[in-house]
């Protein structure tokens, strides 16, 4: 694809689908190496966030480049784990020196290769040719697709990027295909996410030679939901009840969810009365823990809590994916840091390594 084509899809995918607060960090960091126009005192249309960005990458493929860059660096909003049976480097450098994967550069002079998916195709589509980013712990590939569609109500052609990034961390016996939300009117299908999961580990195990099993989420999930862990609480799940019902329960301010949760917080605040009446007593308790044992959790949503509000980081699990065997991870509201992504991932393998060796606990 020639150089001006591509321009084109990653100023339109930066200018028309990031939200603002990932447009301000950019231009932000593009100001930090002087190849962005600067703000204007008195703010007019033509020099927009939107506008500085876009003539920042129309004259700079230094600009364009760190968005390639930033692909690799930035926190997603969805994501799938899978335990692996190892990483074989050697399989690494053979696709790299066949050029079968390329490896990131800051060359202004050499860019990531969009691929297009055609989902009505008789062959049977496969990713190519993933960009490779490394670091100290993790090994990132990234593939690049490209899709056009049209903005409601305008009518406008538009053009987007979509990278999907499959993520091998050095220290871990984990694998992560992560990649973001898509707007309707480049979405094919409503298994659009579901198909690039498939897609994705499916060039991991043929090129990489890496057997990838599921990470069962659930037993670790019902865990947490049984248990008081601190810094870390259930914001909101949804429970398909032995009699056929389902009730989804969201937590209030104070983390306590509905129903169940406030049970619990009365027979707290009046444990005195509640000793007294022993028999009405242990009628809730049995009422609480047969709802919870004999409820399925299609999801549940985790928050991990923090003094200041917006860096809580809030995280749905919806199980069994329209009906793939994993977990699908949903990160809600503002994610600006990938190491707060990234903790999640270390938390998660961390507390199935303690529950794997205290089997009886769940």
């Amino acid at each position: 694809m020639e150089y001006e084509l591509y321009k084109d899809y990653v100023a339109q995918t930066v200018t028309n689908s990031y939200p603002k607060y990932i447009r301000e960090i950019i231009a932000k960091k593009l100001e930090e190496k002087g190849i962005i126009i600067s703000e204007p005192e008195q703010k007019e249309e033509s020099t927009t966030i939107e506008t500085r960005l876009s003539k920042s990458m129309e004259e700079h493929k230094e600009a364009v480049k760190f968005i390639e860059e930033w692909e690799f660096i930035r926190p997603y909003k969805l994501a799938v784990l899978f335990n692996h049976s190892g990483f074989n480097r050697e399989n690494l450098e053979k696709l790299i020196a066949n050029g079968a994967i390329i490896s990131y550069v800051k060359d202004i002079d050499v860019f990531d290769i969009l691929q297009s998916i055609d989902p009505d195709s008789v062959a049977l589509p496969k990713f190519e040719t993933p960009t490779l980013y490394e670091d100290d712990v993790k090994i990132c590939l990234k593939f690049n697709l490209k899709y056009k569609g049209y903005l409601p109500g305008t009518g406008t052609q538009t053009k987007l990027k979509y990278p999907v990034l499959v993520v091998i961390h050095k220290d871990l016996p984990v694998l992560e295909v992560r990649f973001d939300r898509i707007n309707t009117y480049y979405n094919n299908g409503k298994t659009f996410y579901q198909d690039k999961i498939k897609l994705a580990t499916t060039w991991v195990e043929v090129n990489l030679g890496m057997n990838l099993q599921n990470f069962n989420l659930q037993p670790i999930l019902e865990y947490v939901d049984k248990s008081k862990l601190p810094d870390l609480t259930v914001s909101a799940k949804r429970m398909n009840l032995k009699n056929g019902g389902m009730v989804t329960l969201e937590s209030s301010k104070d983390y306590v969810l509905p129903l169940l949760g406030e049970i619990k917080e009365l027979m707290k605040e009046h444990e005195d009365e509640f000793q007294k009446n022993p028999v009405i007593k242990q009628l809730l308790i049995d009422f609480i823990t047969n709802t919870e044992e004999t409820s399925d959790l299609p999801w549940i949503s985790l928050c991990w809590k923090n003094k200041v509000k917006t860096r809580e980081i809030v995280v749905k699990f919806q199980h069994n994916y329209y009906k793939e065997e994993y977990t699908l991870l949903q990160y809600t509201g503002v994610l600006k840091e990938l190491e707060r992504m990234d903790n999640v991932t270390k938390y998660l393998i961390q507390l199935k390594d303690e529950l794997d060796k205290q089997p009886d606990i769940i």
